[in-house]
This record gives structure tokens, sequence and C-alpha cells, in this order.
């Protein structure tokens, strides 16, 4: 079975027989079911999305609102570590089992719920893996891109009775992610950030005139710099956040007010490696607030199918004194979270 990464040679698409009155995903490791008024029901299978959301970030998703003149890491590859193939017999994506992390992103991209994580393990499902009948037909693809597209925008928002994946299983990714390379950990923000709802642009290596890891903007309208720290030099990830905001203002005018600099970790940083002290300590001389997250604690947001608002954005202000999101993450999920206290420094720092 031949796997590739297709450049513009597909020829097929599928299309809904019928647009399901529900999508309903009953176990996280298990395609959801298309539920129709007048039946029968059947297991979803993947129609093979002329824009590819499983495997391709959109150019949409990589612009951010008043920073295009940046100079951009133009990449629209979504997986971090490159897992998604292509299957050149079946049409579909194809998950590399000995690649995939498990983070799931591809499977909150998937707008028919046909992707699910099993063991750690992406899986899509297709047709041919399916016992039920197939609700698809298949169509040439320069013909029935617009009709997919106005199909996917009638379906119905997709019920899910379960998280992607467990909560402690972030830890696992994380682990993972932390030794990887450092490209491969701003790919896998950037992908966090768009799956939950955002948009960002990562600068191009080698750019000489910005030092910046990149920019973003969730919905709601906040935006501002990026930088991803993965290792111990928490502080250098303040100082650069500091030059972005001058930089921002300067060559973008972006006024320091509109900017809410953000700081992605792997984990959160220890309290006696002074990170949250120069936090507090910007926030009170410059009067400015630079928000504090970790990978896990978006794939938490991911996982759950809630958006990166502005709104929760807003609420991760850890500081010296009160260093945990868990309280902030919680609320945007509606429920406690399962990760031990300062396990990986998910949702506090470890000790």
């Amino acid at each position: 079975m031949s796997i590739f990464e297709h450049k513009g040679d597909r020829k097929n698409l599928r299309l809904l027989t019928e647009v399901p009155q529900r999508v309903v995903k009953e176990c996280a490791s298990a395609p959801a079911k298309w539920i129709f008024p007048n039946g029968p029901d059947c297991v979803s299978s993947c129609i093979a999305c002329a824009d590819e959301p499983c495997r391709k970030i959109g150019e949409s998703e990589q612009s951010v609102p008043g920073i295009d003149a940046l100079a951009g890491d133009l990449s629209s590859v979504l997986c971090p570590v490159n897992a998604i193939g292509w299957d050149a017999t079946l049409e579909t994506p194809k998950i590399d089992p000995d690649t995939c992390i498990g983070c799931g992103l591809c499977v909150a991209r998937c707008p028919v719920g046909a992707i699910s994580v099993l063991e750690g393990i992406a899986t899509v499902a297709t047709d041919q893996s399916q016992e039920s009948t197939p609700r698809t037909k298949t169509m040439p693809l320069s013909a029935g891109q617009l009709e997919q597209q106005d199909q996917i925008a009638e379906l119905p928002t997709l019920e899910s009775a379960e998280p992607i994946a467990k909560d402690i299983g972030v830890v696992g990714v994380t682990e993972v992610l932390e030794n990887s390379s450092e490209a491969v950990q701003k790919a896998a923000v950037r992908s966090l950030l768009v799956a939950a709802g955002g948009s960002v642009s990562l600068s191009r290596k080698g750019d000489v005139h910005t030092r910046m890891d990149g920019t973003y903007a969730t919905k709601g309208g906040a935006l501002g710099s990026l930088e991803v720290e993965f290792g111990f030099d928490s502080l250098e990830a303040l100082r650069a956040s500091l030059d972005d905001v001058a930089v921002l203002e300067s060559r973008y005018g972006i006024p320091i007010a509109d900017q809410v600099p953000l700081v992605v970790c792997g984990g959160l940083p220890r309290e006696r490696q002074g990170y949250w002290q120069v936090v507090l300590d910007i926030d009170r001389v410059l009067e400015l607030k630079i928000r504090t997250a970790t990978a896990g604690a978006m794939l938490l947001l991911v996982w759950n199918r809630k958006p990166f608002t502005a709104q929760v954005l807003d609420q991760l202000t850890p500081h010296f004194g009160s260093t945990s999101i868990r309280s902030q993450i919680e609320a945007a999920l509606g429920r406690p979270v399962d990760i031990p206290r300062g396990l990986g420094g998910i949702l506090e720092p470890e000790k």
C-alpha cells in the first residue's frame, strides 16, 4: 500500500449521500456514529476532505491580523511529528503507528469524527474498515469540492461523551515533545493553538530581522508574540517577550496595550528559577502581563474540544506566589482535571 506526501495529484473525494442529523462519538477510542432522521445509522468514515484539515493548516490559520508582514514559516503540516501521510490506494489519510505520538490533533480537526486514538495511536476509519453500509459516494476532486464544503458546513456539532484521550495522557505527549527538536516543539505549539481555534505565524528559520518564535491570535481577538520554551532557560523567554513587544509596536504599529505576549512551556518553570518573580516585576513596573501556559494545558483544551479564547488566555497570569494554572484550566473545561498536582509541571510547577 503506497503512502506518500501527494502534491496536487489527488483524484477523488467522498460526498455524504445524506447529511446526518447528529454526529455522536460515544467512545473516544472508536469513530463517531452518523445518525439520520430516517435511518439507517452508520459508523463514520473518512470523506477525504479537499482541504485535509487533519493533515494541513489553512492559509488563514497561519495569518495573524495586523502582523502579516512578518516573515513566517510557510509549512502547512499539522502533525508535529509528520505521522500522517496519504494512502494512494484508498485515497485517505494514513497514520504511521511507529511515528504517531497520540497527540490527537488530527482527531480534533476531523469534521466527521472518523479519527480516534486507541492505545496512544491515532487511526482513520474508512469505508473499507466499517461493517455498516457506507453513506458516502466517490466524486472527482474537481467536481465535488464545493458540494463537500457545503456539506461540512451543514454538519451538526460533534457530540462527544468522552475527551479525545484521558487527562493523564498529556503527560506522556509532553515528555515526547520535551525530548524532541526545537523545530518539533514549535510546530507542536503552533498546531495546538490552531486546533484550539487560533491562528499562528511561526517565524521563518534563519530570519535575522526578528528573534521572536512567532505571533498568534485567539478567538475573541487577543494577539501578541509567542515564545516557546521546553528547556530550562525560561528567563530567556521573558527577555525575548519584552523584545517582541517593542518590535510589534515599533515595526508593526501594534500598541503595547493591545498586545498579549504568551510563553508556552513544556512544564511550568520551577519557583527557584526566578521566572515567576520576573513576571511579577514586569507587571508591576511596565503594567504588562505576560501570559504563561503549558503545551499540556493547551492539549487538555483540545482533547475536550474547548477553544483557546481571549477569555481563557486572560486568566493565564500565574506569578510569584500563585504559580498554578489548574483552576483556570478546570474552569475552561467545566470539570476537575485528573492529573496529580505538580506532575510534569503541566498545571503546577514541579517541586
